[in-house]
């Protein structure tokens, strides 16, 4: 990815607390130019739309936020992968 292009991602994985913030951007970009390529092979947008959700998921587990409600717990998985 366009390193213009990654850096709201980079941004917002840095205000999650996510460890390697730049290194996980180009993991999640990864995933998505493989969704392209899956895509301009010829397989059906059903069929991999629901793929990188299997391979990103784990970085949304959600956990209780500081006010309540939901939030994403990225640290913890992003630790783990160090």
């Amino acid at each position: 990815m366009h390193a213009q292009m990654q850096e709201p991602l980079v941004e917002t994985l840095t205000e999650l607390g996510v460890a390697s913030p730049e290194s996980v951007a180009e993991m999640v970009n990864a995933v998505v130019y493989a969704g392209i390529r899956m895509l301009e092979a010829g397989q059906s947008t059903y069929g991999v739309t629901g793929r990188p959700r299997v391979v990103l998921g784990p970085l949304g587990h959600t956990t209780s936020g500081a006010r309540g409600g939901p939030t994403r717990d990225f640290r913890r998985v992003s630790q783990s992968m160090d």
